[in-house]
């Protein structure tokens, strides 16, 4: 006879227990850990106050500098991991070293952990200083370079034991602009003012109020020396006039090679042409570059982008007026401070624009494959010290040596009460996710039917590569021992994997014996990451059987 209905029920009912049984968490653009919070106790005494941006070496090391608020200016210099931070350097230190700070204005790590920073001394020598072996810290004569005389310094990039760094310089007659390098205690000009570059005379390399391009201050290298930095040079203009012109710059000291420059064709986007390169370049441990310029004209198209890739070989990566993924006619705007790591990860900030002319600032990450995904943005949720969350206000990162090949990326995030906190996030994305859509209600998971559908989604922010699934068949078989017939133990014939059609949203017809049969569905972003297996049993019934 029919199986009964009375069976029937009790078989949905088992059905409830059968469906889904394992399901991973969706991917997030990044986990985040506090490196250090406002009224912290800090290593060496004290609480933590005020935060500039942070720094991060190869090895995660992180290193910041945090100063007082009120009256005159304390300052101190700190560096290490989430949990174990140490005391690097701090202003009136005298107690601590033959040098004594009146200020500190930037700092690099390199990838042994150890931290160099520009500092003025209380005797006002500007200088660079270190913590690593023969870095300054316990010589007062060192910092100062061999014939360097820095009137200003910029933004440093500490690699290998070896800082490089832009400057002004003068021997008491002139002043030049330079790009520095060598050990903290022994820096030579290897880039100056005038030299030719590529054939064209370089007229700035520091920043100058009194002048129209805007070369700013920061500059990046690597592990290997490579170096990556924003010049003006002068290009031939109507009846031989010499014409300033932005260009970035990227490769060894010794011959680095155009990457960019104002007025050129913006690869990809026929008819259009950089037009501001506003921030300075960063550069990655293999070379990459990545850098953001306004675009011209834009009146129509793209008004600013963020670019990658290597000199001759660069690409778009993000463009403005396109619109932010997983939104609704949001659209980027006002691209800027692009940095990239070797994996050609490039996390850049942005404003968003929203319909009703909302405006929102933050950093969002656009991996080798998939959408840009948010990392941080005032008016999110960031965790406090207490675990609880907290809505930012604003988030600031530093031009270079922000993003490593560890996939960490460090930045400053600022409360609505005026607390500040300095983050780590984990860029490196989650699983997949797989979502069964069907079958879906509980009576579907016992069927008489012989092929079913199974069909769903999978979710993920770099994208999905595949979706593929096994059966697994649960089988018996008798024997006879001393003229009995007797059971053997149930046991389980798995299927070949297959794929299934579609990615992100997929599906598959599958064969079902009778009894129990166990599908499970496996999901492979772009990246490789694979999501934990998504279990659906199913039970076939046979509605003829006595």
């Amino acid at each position: 006879m029919r199986i009964s209905t009375l069976a029937t029920a009790g078989l949905f009912a088992l059905a409830i227990l059968l469906g889904a049984t394992s399901q991973s968490a969706r991917a997030q653009g990044a986990t985040y850990k506090i490196v250090a919070f406002t009224g912290q106790s800090a290593p060496g005494g004290g609480t933590f106050d005020l935060f500039q941006p942070p720094r991060i070496g190869a090895d995660g090391t992180i290193g910041f500098v945090e100063q007082t608020s009120g009256e005159g200016y304390q300052a101190a210099i700190y560096a290490g991991t989430p949990g174990s931070l140490r005391l690097v350097a701090e202003t009136d230190d005298s107690g601590r070293s033959p040098n004594s700070f009146a200020s500190f204005f930037d700092l690099s790590v390199s990838k042994d952990g150890f931290v160099a920073f520009t500092a003025m001394s209380t005797s006002e020598e500007l200088a660079v200083w270190s913590d690593a072996p023969g870095g300054g810290l316990d010589d007062p004569d060192a910092g100062k370079g061999t014939d360097i005389n820095p009137i200003e310094l910029g933004s440093i990039a500490f690699r290998s034991g070896r800082v490089a760094l832009k400057a002004v310089v003068s021997d008491g007659e002139s002043q030049t602009q330079v790009l520095l390098e060598g050990k903290p205690s022994s820096l030579v000009d290897i880039i100056k003012q005038g030299q030719l570059l590529d054939g064209l005379p370089l007229v700035q390399l520091f920043d100058v109020y009194d002048y129209q391009a805007s070369v700013g201050r920061s500059m990046d290298r690597n592990e290997s020396g490579a170096v990556a930095f924003k010049a003006a040079v002068a290009v031939p203009g109507p009846s031989a006039t010499p014409i300033p012109r932005q260009a970035i710059y990227a490769g060894q000291p010794s011959d680095p090679k155009l990457v960019a420059m104002e007025g050129d064709d913006v690869p990809g986007l026929s008819g259009s042409s950089y037009r501001y390169l506003f921030t300075e370049p960063s550069i990655a441990a293999n070379g990459l570059v990545a850098f953001a310029s306004t675009i011209f004209p834009g009146e129509v198209g793209p008004d600013s982008g963020i670019f990658s890739g290597t000199p001759g070989a660069i690409a778009p990566v993000v463009l403005s007026k396109s619109t932010v993924p997983t939104t609704n006619n949001v659209k980027f705007t006002n691209l800027d401070n692009a940095v990239v790591n070797s994996t050609g990860d490039v996390i850049f900030h942005a404003r968003i624009q929203y319909p009703d002319f909302g405006i929102r600032s933050g950093y969002w990450i656009q991996r080798r494959t998939g959408p840009a995904v948010l990392l941080a943005v005032d008016g999110m949720s960031l965790p406090g010290p207490d675990g609880q969350p907290r809505e930012v206000t604003s988030v600031d990162a530093a031009p270079t040596g922000t993003f490593n090949d560890l996939h960490e990326f460090v930045f400053k995030a600022e409360f609505e009460n005026g607390d500040q906190g300095i983050y780590v996030a984990d860029t490196r994305p989650g699983a997949p996710e797989v979502v069964v859509r069907s079958p879906r209600k509980p009576r579907d998971f016992v069927t008489p039917d012989g092929v079913v559908e199974v069909s769903g989604f999978a979710l993920d922010d770099t994208g999905i590569e595949k979706v593929e699934y096994t059966v697994a068949r649960e089988v018996s078989s008798s024997d006879k021992r001393k003229g009995k017939k007797k059971k053997k133990p149930k046991k389980w014939v798995v299927t070949r994997v297959k794929k299934a059609k579609g990615d992100n949203a997929w599906s598959f017809k599958v064969p079902l014996a009778l009894g129990l049969n166990l599908i499970s569905i496996v999901a492979t972003d772009k990246l490789g990451n694979q999501s934990e297996p998504y279990k659906v049993r199913m039970l076939r019934y046979d509605p003829d059987e006595e």
